[in-house]
């Protein structure tokens, strides 16, 4: 999945959260570390979650519609099933 021309799936979590950090003005957009140190956007509704792959982690971005962006990335406040949280 491509995002903005980014590769945002399977990719290691320092590099996804480098690309947003450079970009999210320009996509204006804002920046939260939840309390797992994901980066996340209320406005944009997406988290950018890890799941471990063998000896790796990988990124495995979580997108919401409207209706539940707000606070998407706060793992206690969120809509975003619990079980969501629970993966790692």
């Amino acid at each position: 999945m491509r995002f903005e021309g980014a590769q945002l799936v399977g990719r290691p979590p320092s590099e996804v959260a480098d690309w947003y950090g450079d970009n999210f003005e320009r996509l204006q957009a804002d920046y939260v570390i939840n309390q797992h140190g994901d980066p996340s956007s209320d406005r944009l509704g997406f988290v950018i979650r890890t799941q471990r792959g063998g000896d790796r982690l990988l990124t495995r971005p979580v997108f919401v519609g409207w209706q539940w962006s707000g606070r998407c990335g706060d793992i206690q406040e969120s809509y975003i099933p619990e079980e969501e949280w629970q993966v790692r």
